[in-house]
């Protein structure tokens, strides 16, 4: 992926600022994710991608550009899955729902 298109699915996301993303990633370690999702040390924009699930959870999957693709769907409820099995708290921010 592209930074390019890693702007664009922010805004897909519901994001409208930078301040919103970082308050929405702040609490997440991306190593730890990419350990969790693929068992070792990850791209930058996928360990992004990653932090950005773990901090938007059903509402990531739901507005994502490739929420339409199964695959990316059944991974991404399975990486949930995994973090949440890992203590990983998920589903806790909503950048349409933020007044940052």
């Amino acid at each position: 992926m592209s930074y390019e298109w890693t702007a664009r699915a922010l805004k897909q996301l519901g994001f409208s600022n930078l301040k919103q993303v970082e308050t929405a990633i702040a609490k997440y370690d991306d190593d730890m994710l990419s350990q969790v999702a693929a068992g070792r040390r990850q791209g930058q924009t996928t360990r992004f991608e990653l932090m950005l699930l773990a901090a938007l959870g059903d509402h990531f999957i739901a507005r994502h550009p490739l929420r339409g693709d199964f695959v990316f769907i059944r991974y991404r409820r399975l990486y949930l899955e995994w973090f949440r099995k890992r203590g990983i708290w998920t589903d806790t921010y909503d950048p349409l729902g933020s007044t940052d």
